[in-house]
């Protein structure tokens, strides 16, 4: 019987590799090209970028005090920087996102009069 088995699975596998299918070559050369690797960096808050327009200023104002013209310049733009932020900062985007379990939205308010009568009734009827 083993005998028999034998035979059979060398068959079916002389058979597979005769029916093997050829591979597909590439039709084009892919050149490799070196690709630098990416670095995520996290996006700043709000409130960062209202420090760096506070460092602004005070680094402006150290400049202004030397003498210097750059430190005007420096000292009106984080003023501008500052208020622009501060005023983007005021401003909602959007809507919250909506809360998801396993891809159907969340229904987070309290279900109405008429279901939960049902609720009620569908277990008093099930405590007889």
């Amino acid at each position: 019987m083993s005998d028999k088995l034998w035979r059979e699975v060398q068959e079916i596998l002389e058979r597979a590799e005769r029916e093997k299918p050829p591979l597909r070559r590439r039709l084009r050369w892919h050149k490799p090209h070196l690709s630098l690797p990416r670095v995520s960096l996290p996006k700043p808050t709000f409130g960062q970028m209202l420090l760096l327009a506070l460092g602004i200023i005070v680094l402006g104002y150290v400049l202004g005090s030397l003498g210097d013209v750059a430190g005007r310049v420096l000292v009106l733009g984080g003023l501008g920087a500052f208020a622009l932020i501060f005023f983007l900062s005021l401003r909602r985007v959007g809507q919250p996102p909506e809360k998801r379990w396993r891809g159907q939205p969340l229904d987070l308010g309290r279900p109405s009069v008429g279901r939960r009568f049902l609720g009620w009734l569908g277990r008093w009827r099930g405590r007889r």
